[in-house]
């Protein structure tokens, strides 16, 4: 469902496309981590990183699903990991 609800949100034909399918690897990490609620900071620590990498993916992040805030993108993120579980 939040799939369909994000490819609406991209304007895609095809509610059944993955929004998703467009970003790197990492950045699909970087979204996973997001939706298990860990911190930036974390996350760069993890990924070997720096905390400005992590947040200039974040922002790519937003600007893909069409998501205004970090909230969004939190909330987008949790629901897509509970959907995969």
């Amino acid at each position: 469902m939040q799939a369909r609800l994000a490819a609406s949100a991209l304007g895609n034909a095809s509610a059944d496309q993955d929004p998703l399918s467009g970003l790197s690897d990492r950045e699909k990490e970087i979204y996973q981590s997001i939706g298990k609620g860990v911190t930036s900071g974390t996350i760069a620590d993890q990924s070997l990183l720096s905390s400005h990498m992590i947040d200039t993916h974040r922002e790519h992040l937003k600007r893909e699903l069409n998501v205004g805030t970090a909230a969004e993108l939190s909330r987008l993120a949790f629901h897509a990991m509970i959907e995969n579980t």
